[in-house]
């Protein structure tokens, strides 16, 4: 295992690995007894990086050294399932290659075959802002539409369903 997020979803005790065997698994960490993994997520085509479970919008994202962030949703058609189902939602290809010495972003600029996205970390306020940082130390910064408004969103597509 390369991480490991210790977290609460719908209410229930979660471990989330991720190794380098391309995998991210999800684990009943209170059954000692029999080490339970309730499901394994498989989407990278490389080791898993780093990883960060944001509970407000109920999304986990990894990176990976095949130069990808997934974005992974809850599955609200498994809601009755005993655990929660992780499903892909997006996925964000090799966001360093396109990068400049001056910090932007352009394609065929240096050789980045080494540069991966190493170190997540989020601020909630108006905005849902997630930070990731890359090998080499630069910093990237993806915001989320005003958060009052998403939530708004989210509340009414829940109603129709």
């Amino acid at each position: 295992m390369s991480q490991l997020l210790y977290t609460e979803i719908d209410g229930k005790d979660v471990l989330i690995s991720g190794s380098a065997d391309r995998t991210i698994k999800l684990w009943e960490p209170k059954n000692t007894k029999s080490n339970k993994c309730f499901q394994t997520i498989i989407g990278h085509q490389g080791s898993i990086l780093n990883m960060i479970y944001m509970p407000m919008i109920e999304t986990l994202i990894s990176s990976s050294t095949d130069k990808t962030m997934k974005i992974w949703r809850i599955d609200k058609a498994r809601q009755l399932l005993l655990y929660p189902r992780f499903i892909e939602y997006q996925k964000c290809n090799d966001l360093v290659s396109h990068k400049t010495s001056k910090g932007g972003f352009s394609k065929g600029s240096a050789d980045t075959s080494a540069v991966w996205l190493t170190a997540f970390d989020y601020l909630v306020s108006s905005q849902i802002k997630l930070f990731a940082c890359d090998s080499e130390g630069s910093l990237y910064v993806f915001e989320s539409g005003d958060r009052r408004t998403d939530i708004a969103k989210k509340e009414k597509e829940e109603k129709k369903d």
